[in-house]
């Protein structure tokens, strides 16, 4: 006598376990994958607001009005946008010189252009204290004190070159090892080509931070 094979009927239980699986897979497929998804919010994470600082040296004074807050910058390289000014730092131009006697280093500012020539470019306006005209200790005091007084008369001083230090914010693209933007490497110690609408320069990155 012959087995009869049995056949598998599909019913209505089936039919909800197949709906089942397809909703927890397409649930978990826009968890991963979605807008909202962890891949999606691995991506945004990775681009950050970065301040970075540029430093120019020996910058031309009569160059100086051409470098403006608010000013974007470009990458001259692959002209790639690499953020706007958001500060600038001027400071006369120095150089690093060794003490012949002390063999010790130190900051040596340039010479300015208009310095003093002789004592009634620097004279400082004092008042006797006495009626008889002579001066006493607290006259001495003030006369020493010719670098604060407010009735100085010192001219503002001037020089040929300046150091300028450029603070940029830019959006970046986090690799994982460097931080990039337009794919171009912002490094500290490493050189920056750029131009803004006013002025074309180069100068070396001495800052970095991410702020976002």
């Amino acid at each position: 006598m012959k087995k009869q094979k049995q056949v598998y009927r599909f019913n209505l239980i089936d039919a909800i376990l197949i709906v089942l699986i397809i909703a927890v897979a397409a649930a978990i497929l826009y968890f991963v994958t979605g807008d909202d998804g962890i891949f999606a919010k691995a991506k945004n994470d990775s681009k950050s607001k970065v301040h970075y600082v540029v430093e120019l040296k020996t910058v031309d004074k009569d160059y100086l009005k051409n470098i403006v807050v608010g000013d974007s910058v470009t990458e001259t390289i692959r002209s790639g946008n690499i953020g706007k000014i958001i500060d600038i730092n001027i400071e006369p131009s120095w150089t690093i010189t060794t003490d012949t006697e002390t063999g010790e280093m130190k900051k040596s500012y340039y010479p300015p252009i208009n310095a003093p020539q002789t004592s009634e470019d620097c004279t400082v306006e004092v008042e006797d204290s006495e009626e008889n005209g002579t001066l006493d200790e607290n006259d001495l005091e003030t006369i020493g004190e010719t670098v604060t007084d407010e009735n100085q008369n010192f001219p503002e001083l001037e020089y040929d070159y300046y150091n300028v230090r450029l603070t940029i914010e830019t959006e970046m693209d986090y690799t994982g090892s460097s931080y990039t933007v337009g794919g171009y490497g912002i490094v500290v110690g490493y050189p920056v080509y750029f131009r803004t609408p006013t002025y074309v320069g180069s100068g070396y990155c001495i800052g970095f931070d991410v702020v976002e």
